[in-house]
C-alpha cells in the first residue's frame, strides 16, 4: 500500500485523527475543559433564544419565558462568574448523582422483594454514582484529569488498532473496518492456536504439582523480596519479581472471566488469594526474624511503593498487555521476564509485611493498593489483549451471559475503585511539588542572589511552611518571605525560619590522646 493509498483510506484518516486528537487532548488538558464549557455556554444561549423566540410568537406560553431567561441567565453567569458557576455546577451534578442512586437501590430493592428481579446492574450503577459524587464534593478536579487520561489513552488505543488494521489488509474490495468495534468483529484465533495459548495461561494452575511449585516460588520470592526491602537494595528486590509467579493466576483469571470458564476462574482466584497471604505472611515473619539495616522511614524500596498514582496504574495496564501478547503470540514469550519486572506483583506485598511488622498502618496501605492497581490493571489490559487477539472473539463478549457480564462489570467497577484514589493520591503528590518548589523560589528571592546563607531545607505542610537556612549573617526580615509565600502558594501561612550558626571547629590530638591545640 502507498502513501497516498493509506491516506484515501477512511480506517487510516480516522485512525490518525484519534490518535492526533488524544495527544492533544493529553498534552493540552485544559483545554479541553474550556472547550467544553464553550460548549455548554453556546449551547444555553441558543436554546435561550429558542425559547425567548417561541415565548414571543405565543406570548401566552409563560413557561417559554421563564425557560429562556435562565438558560440566557446560567450562560451569562459561566461568562462572568466562571469558577463560582462551574463549582455551583459540580455541587448540582454530585446531588444528581446521589438522588439517582438512591432512587435506583430503592427501586432494585422493591423489585427484588415483589419480582424477584436481579438487582446487580442497579447496585453497581447507585455505587459508580455514589463515587462520582463523593469525589465531585471533595476533590473535583481528580474527575477531570481522569476523565481526560481515560478519553485521551481510548482514542489512542483505538485509533493504533485500527490503522495497524487497515495497513495489513491487502485486499482492496473489502474496506478495512473503520472503527474498533467493526476491527474487533473481524478477530477469531485459529483453534490450534487458542489451543496453545490455553495450554501455556493454564500450565500449572489445572494441575496439583504446577499448584505446590507456585507456592514453593511465591514464598521464595516473598523472602527474597522481603530481605532484599530491609536491606534497601534494588538488585536483590529485581531477583524476587523475576521468580515470582504471581502474574500468572491473574493472567488466568482474566482469560477465565472472558471465556466463562468459572471452575478456572474459582481455581486461579484462589490462588491469587493464596498467593496475596503467602506475600504478606512470608514477609511479616521475615521482618521479625531480620534485623532491619535501614530505617523504614528511610528505606527507599519502601518509599517507593506507598503512594501509588494513575501512572502506575498505566505502568500496571502496558505491562498486563504485554504479558497477554507474550501469551498469545508463543514467539515473543521470551519477553516475559520483562514483564514481570515492569509490573512488580511480589515486592508491594512484601512492603505491606514490613511495614506491618514496623506497625507503619499508612505504608502498609499504600503498598496494598500498589498490588491492588497491578492486579486490576493487568486483568484488564490482559482481558483487552486477549479480545483484540481473537483469543476471546468480541461476539462472545457481546453475547454474554448473565453471569459473565456480571464478572465483567465487577471488573470494571474494581478499575474505578482503584483509578479514583490513584487520581485523588496523585494531585495531592502535584500539588506539594509544586507547592515546594513555588517555596523554595520565594526563599531564594527572599535571600537575594548577594546572600551568605545557604538553605539547608524547605518544606511545605499544609499552611505551615519550616525553612532552615546556615549562615552567620542577620537574614531578611521574615515578615516579607511569608507575605511573598501567602501570596505565592494562595493561603494563609505560619512560617517558622531556623537561623543555624555556621562554624568550624578543629582540635589536634597526639596517639597519646594529649591536645595539641584547639581552633574554633
Amino acid at each position: 500500500m502507498t502513501l497516498a493509498q493509506a491516506l484515501q483510506s477512511p480506517a487510516i484518516r480516522r485512525g490518525l485523527l484519534s490518535i492526533v486528537a488524544a495527544i492533544a487532548v493529553l498534552s493540552y488538558p485544559e483545554l479541553l475543559t474550556r472547550l467544553v464549557w464553550l460548549i455548554l455556554v453556546i449551547g444555553a444561549v441558543l436554546l435561550g433564544l429558542i425559547e425567548l423566540t417561541s415565548w414571543w410568537h405565543n406570548r401566552r406560553n409563560m413557561s417559554d419565558l421563564i425557560r429562556g431567561l435562565v438558560s440566557l441567565g446560567a450562560a451569562a453567569a459561566v461568562l462572568v462568574f466562571r469558577e463560582d458557576a462551574i463549582r455551583a455546577a459540580e455541587l448540582a451534578l454530585a446531588a444528581i448523582f446521589v438522588v439517582r442512586a438512591i432512587i435506583r437501590l430503592v427501586a432494585a430493592r422493591k423489585a427484588w422483594k415483589t419480582e424477584g428481579e436481579d438487582p446487580f446492574w442497579d447496585i453497581v450503577r447507585a455505587v459508580v454514582g455514589l463515587l462520582l459524587a463523593v469525589t465531585l464534593v471533595l476533590v473535583p478536579e481528580t474527575i477531570t484529569g481522569l476523565v481526560v487520561v481515560l478519553v485521551g489513552l481510548g482514542w489512542i488505543v483505538s485509533g493504533l488498532i485500527v490503522l495497524v488494521y487497515a495497513l495489513q489488509d491487502d485486499d482492496p474490495s473489502t474496506p478495512a473496518p473503520s472503527d474498533l468495534f467493526g476491527v474487533l468483529r473481524e478477530k477469531s484465533m485459529e483453534p490450534e492456536l487458542r489451543n496453545t495459548v490455553t495450554s501455556a495461561i493454564f500450565d500449572g494452575i489445572d494441575m496439583g504439582e504446577g499448584r505446590m511449585r507456585f507456592i514453593a516460588l511465591m514464598s521464595f520470592a516473598t523472602v527474597i523480596a522481603a530481605f532484599g526491602i530491609e536491606a534497601d537494595s534494588t538488585a536483590v528486590v529485581i531477583g524476587a519479581m523475576l521468580i515470582a509467579p504471581l502474574m500468572s493466576p491473574i493472567m488466568a483469571l482474566s482469560a477465565s472471566i472472558l471465556n466463562g470458564w468459572y471452575r478456572r476462574a474459582r481455581t486461579s482466584g484462589l490462588l491469587t488469594l493464596i498467593g496475596v497471604a503467602i506475600g504478606v505472611g512470608a514477609s511479616l515473619l521475615t521482618a521479625l526474624i531480620s534485623p532491619a539495616l535501614v530505617e523504614i522511614t528511610q528505606n527507599s524500596q519502601v518509599l517507593s511503593r506507598t503512594s501509588p498514582t494513575l501512572i502506575d496504574l498505566m505502568i500496571a495496564l502496558a505491562a498486563g498487555g504485554a504479558g497477554a501478547y507474550a501469551m498469545t503470540h508463543p514467539k515473543v514469550s521470551n519477553s516475559l521476564p520483562g514483564v514481570a519486572i515492569a509490573v512488580a506483583l511480589a515486592p508491594p506485598l512484601a512492603v505491606v509485611g514490613v511495614s506491618l511488622e514496623a506497625a507503619e498502618w499508612a505504608f502498609a496501605a499504600g503498598a496494598f493498593l500498589l498490588f491492588l492497581t497491578n492486579f486490576v490493571g493487568i486483568v484488564v489490559a490482559a482481558g483487552i489483549v486477549f479480545v483484540l487477539s481473537g483469543y476471546s472473539p468480541w461476539f462472545k463478549v457481546e453475547q454474554a451471559s448473565a453471569d459473565k457480564r456480571k464478572s465483567l462489570g465487577l471488573v470494571g467497577l474494581a478499575l474505578l475503585l482503584v483509578a479514583l484514589p490513584l487520581a485523588i493520591i496523585g494531585d495531592d503528590i502535584l500539588d506539594e511539588h509544586a507547592a515546594n518548589s513555588e517555596a523554595e523560589a520565594r526563599v531564594d528571592s527572599w535571600l537575594g542572589e548577594a546572600t551568605t546563607f545557604d538553605v539547608f531545607s524547605v518544606q511545605v505542610r499544609g499552611s505551615e511552611v519550616e525553612v532552615v537556612i546556615v549562615g552567620d549573617d542577620e537574614p531578611p526580615p521574615p515578615e516579607e518571605l511569608a507575605t511573598s509565600l501567602a501570596i505565592g502558594l494562595e493561603r494563609p501561612i505560619d512560617l517558622f525560619v531556623k537561623v543555624t550558626p555556621q562554624s568550624t571547629s578543629e582540635v589536634l590530638v597526639d596517639k597519646r590522646g594529649n591536645v595539641i591545640s584547639t581552633d574554633s
